[in-house]
């Protein structure tokens, strides 16, 4: 069975390619084009991440309802480590006061263990 040839433009430089058999969807000449045409600030926007450098520093949320992230760290941790010295122990929990988890403003966060924050967010459910 023949292979079948189609030239197609690349989405991102617009230079002519083959499309063959298997490459149904190709719409790059190349993984460099389809790379740098991913790795632009509108298609992180589209694909629901809030990324890039703000004041120098790598932040990246984990969607739009989700935690900001220093460096693959919730950055609400890493202020919070800031304010008591110490790293924090794993069944400690910061809780955000207004419930906004991109509010990472120390006067918003509280240092609580699992059970009292368990116990915060049930008796704020019974309550509604």
């Amino acid at each position: 069975m023949p292979r079948i040839k189609e030239i197609r433009k690349c989405k991102r430089c617009g230079s002519p390619f083959h499309r063959h058999n298997g490459n149904v969807k190709a719409k790059y000449c190349s993984r460099l084009c389809a790379c740098r045409d991913r790795n632009t600030k509108e298609h992180q926007t589209e694909a629901g991440k809030r990324g890039g450098f703000i004041n120098g520093e790598n932040k990246r949320g984990t969607g739009k309802n989700g935690y900001i992230k220093r460096n693959g760290i919730h950055e609400h941790r890493i202020v919070f480590e800031k304010k008591i010295g110490r790293k924090l122990k794993t069944d400690e929990i910061i809780h955000h006061k207004d419930l906004n988890k991109h509010n990472n403003n120390i006067k918003n966060l509280v240092l609580m263990t699992q059970s009292q924050h368990a116990k915060l967010h049930i008796t704020k459910q019974q309550s509604n």
